[in-house]
């Protein structure tokens, strides 16, 4: 039984952000501002993009984003 979301919460100076699987990587952007890391992963159509993310705290939240052909797949917490 799969337990794979289509949308994830991410917390930006305390206001819980919704990302929906299937947006694309510009409106991720738009959303999350400009990621810190790019990159690429064995199939050619996929690239992850690490976010500092500051949500309220002292310490900046990471987040990855996993992004095929241009489309959000997931995005995970790094810490």
């Amino acid at each position: 039984m799969s337990n794979f979301s289509k949308e994830f919460l991410v917390n930006i100076m305390g206001d819980l952000i919704r990302l929906k699987t299937g947006m694309s990587k510009n409106d991720v952007v738009s959303i999350l501002g400009q990621p810190i890391k790019t990159e690429n992963c064995k199939g050619l159509l996929n690239e992850k993009l690490i976010f500092k993310i500051n949500c309220g705290q002292p310490k900046l939240v990471s987040y990855s984003a996993l992004f095929t052909d241009q489309e959000l797949v997931y995005v995970a917490k790094l810490n």
